[in-house]
């Protein structure tokens, strides 16, 4: 990393960061390559409650994403049942399971396959089964991914794909991990576990669907 490109990086993040709290704004995740055009249409989220505490890079070969992160002394309760939004596949108001017993995030898939593409490995999977009401057909394809060993709650160890994407919640943008299982004996298509609940919620089991409830407020 050279100086200048070190430099710009702070004066993005230094930008983004008065913004983002002009705004009161929750988490703000946006490339390098179009955080000017961000900034000048002012696209930038507003979230109540949040108080921006921190900014972290993630920086990968293709490009360098910066994520204001709020400060969540003043946690985000939620309760034991929710309903989010995963823009990238497309879901809306799909049914979650808050388990902090649950160390990693799983989401239902079938027909999860590990291909070549040349030298390239990537993972191929359908959200959900022909059995939910927004199950699409859908395939998707990510050629960026990880292998990680999981106990179930059985306390069998088995070897998943884990993805990054998006979630929403509280009408804010989160990145999370998630596994990828089948998981069609289960009520729930999505577990949230405490990996991504850590620091962020406050888990209230006599409550559900507080998200989805002030999505629509």
């Amino acid at each position: 990393m050279t100086a200048e490109y070190a430099k710009n990086r702070l004066v993005y993040a230094s930008i983004i960061k008065e913004i983002a709290e002009n705004n009161n704004a929750g988490v703000v995740s946006v490339s390098a390559s179009i955080v000017t055009a961000k900034i000048q249409n002012n696209k930038i989220g507003k979230k109540k409650n949040l108080f921006l505490h921190s900014i972290y890079y993630s920086i990968n070969d293709k490009n360098d994403t910066f994520v204001c992160m709020p400060n969540f002394k003043n946690k985000l309760t939620i309760g034991r049942l929710d309903k989010v939004d995963f823009p990238e596949f497309n879901l809306e108001d799909l049914e979650v399971k808050i388990d902090s017993g649950a160390y990693t995030s799983s989401i239902h898939c079938v027909n999860i396959i590990e291909a070549n593409n040349g030298a390239k490995k990537h993972i191929k999977f359908t959200l959900l089964d022909q059995n939910h009401p927004q199950y699409s057909g859908k395939e998707f394809v990510f050629k960026e991914y990880d292998v990680k060993i999981v106990k179930s709650s059985n306390g069998i160890s088995e070897k998943r794909f884990l993805i990054k994407t998006k979630i929403i919640l509280f009408d804010t943008e989160f990145p999370i991990y998630l596994t990828l299982t089948e998981r069609s004996n289960m009520k729930f298509p999505v577990l949230l576990g405490r990996k991504f609940l850590n620091k962020k919620f406050v888990i209230d089991t006599s409550k559900k669907e507080l998200s989805h409830v002030s999505k629509y407020k």
